[in-house]
């Protein structure tokens, strides 16, 4: 069985960045204040204000500490927005500085950070990956942000003839595509408009001011195939009081749905921990549930994004109601069904204590070899077991025992080297049938 964990989207960002548009213009401009003012967000169409491309910016990892967009000017502009604390984006718009050698004079790349410039060294310094080491960016930068706001990274800007001409996402930034837009030729690119998931995604930014005497009831929007303003993963949504009464999955495959939900309902039932060992698959083909990430059309085609806010009554039936939406609005249904379940049961062969912890510093060093658990809970062991993909019975834990262990294993994966280890502890693996609760996926 594929491994969910594995599969959370494509090189979008599954966490969301979310920004203060703050009124700060780069150092070498705060001599001057009649450089500084309030610049409104641009629209697609909107003419660049003609003091940006004077203006000073401060840069790292370039020739010139200061730098102007001015010597860009006639050129196709992108614009590159990043950050630090994404590392798939600083990757991605350092991969793609090379197209800059393709194009000559006619196209430039400016990659843009409102990260410190002591801060930006220090992470290139710590840094080991070339390519993003070598990558030269403005930094410290609060107008770029204010032209342009966006809530995650990266985020491209594309400038041309002093207009912004597209806003898109950093996969659409192609030979072909910058080729169509120098040309003049019909442009494939499709205009990312970014969403803050911070509110219900598409319920209009001006419902609630619009209408103040209204109380949301009820909110939910289920959607299939990538949406490009938004990044991959999910938060749970609260209200004013701080109770939670929504969730969002964004981006995100029904496998990995599935999954938080098996999480969370296994824990309300107070199971053990829940793990893909228990789910059932009654179908041939789990493409559309699982589609494999190497096909990239089919991959974006079967992702999924689903927001739903519930009374806050009600909020104890929130994962019900996430589970009847999907099974009313999708090809699949899920449910949850004890089922006698062959599986490996863990267990004590003697009432000698070979595993009490000798107290210390909690270790898990669990992928490596020899695997170490000290001071930490039985249950690690078997949640750990039950991650492996080797071992393809669930791992249930009958010891009973409390307190913390220490023990070293040298398998993870294979039974009859595990069960030698853990017979030194006087524990062991046996294989039995157990009725287990399960979830079962089935096609409709």
């Amino acid at each position: 069985m594929k491994n969910f964990l594995l599969q959370k989207g494509l090189v979008i960002i599954f966490a969301l960045l979310f920004c203060n548009f703050l009124i700060l213009i780069p150092a070498q401009t705060l001599a001057n204040p009649s450089l500084i003012h309030k610049f409104e967000p641009l629209q697609i169409g909107d003419t660049i204000p003609h003091e940006i491309w004077d203006l000073p910016f401060e840069t790292v990892n370039s020739s010139i500490p200061v730098e102007k967009l001015q010597m860009d000017k006639d050129k196709l502009l992108i614009i590159a927005f990043w950050a630090s604390s994404c590392s798939s984006s600083a990757l991605s718009v350092a991969e793609t500085l090379r197209l800059q050698k393709e194009f000559n004079s006619k196209f430039a790349i400016v990659p843009v950070s409102k990260e410190s410039t002591s801060s930006l060294n220090e992470y290139f310094h710590k840094s080991n990956v070339e390519k993003v080491t070598r990558m030269s960016t403005i930094s410290n930068d609060r107008v770029l942000h204010e032209l342009f706001p966006h809530f995650g990274v990266p985020f491209l800007i594309w400038i041309k003839d002093g207009k912004l001409i597209n806003t898109t996402d950093m996969g659409q930034l192609s030979e072909k595509t910058v080729n169509e837009i120098l040309t003049s030729s019909p442009s494939s690119l499709q205009t990312v408009v970014q969403l803050n998931s911070d509110k219900p995604i598409f319920l209009s930014s001006d419902f609630y001011s619009y209408h103040q005497n209204v109380n949301l009831q009820h909110y939910s929007i289920l959607l299939k195939g990538i949406v490009k303003g938004l990044g991959g993963g999910g938060t749970l949504r609260e209200n004013d009081k701080g109770i939670i009464n929504g969730r969002l999955f964004s981006n995100q495959t029904l496998g990995s749905i599935y999954f938080s939900l098996g999480f969370d309902v296994f824990r309300q039932r107070k199971e053990t921990l829940f793990n893909e060992k228990r789910m059932i698959f009654k179908m041939e083909n789990t493409q559309g549930v699982m589609p494999d990430s190497s096909n990239h059309r089919f991959y974006e085609d079967n992702l999924y994004s689903y927001d739903i806010l519930v009374p806050e009554n009600e909020k104890d039936k929130l994962n019900d109601y996430i589970i009847q939406d999907l099974n009313r609005y999708t090809e699949y249904n899920i449910q949850f069904e004890n089922r006698l379940t062959d599986c490996l049961v863990l267990v004590r062969t003697s009432n000698k204590d070979k595993i009490k912890t000798k107290a210390g510093k909690k270790i898990i060093t669990f992928y490596q070899k020899p695997a170490v658990i000290q001071n930490a809970k039985l249950a690690t062991l078997t949640n750990l077991l039950n991650s492996e993909k080797d071992i393809s019975y669930p791992i249930i834990d009958e010891t009973g025992y409390t307190d913390n262990i220490d023990l070293k294993i040298s398998s993870t994966s294979d039974i009859l080297a595990l069960n030698e280890d853990l017979q030194q502890y006087d524990l062991n693996l046996v294989k039995v049938k157990r009725n287990l609760l399960m979830m079962v996926i089935r096609k409709k």
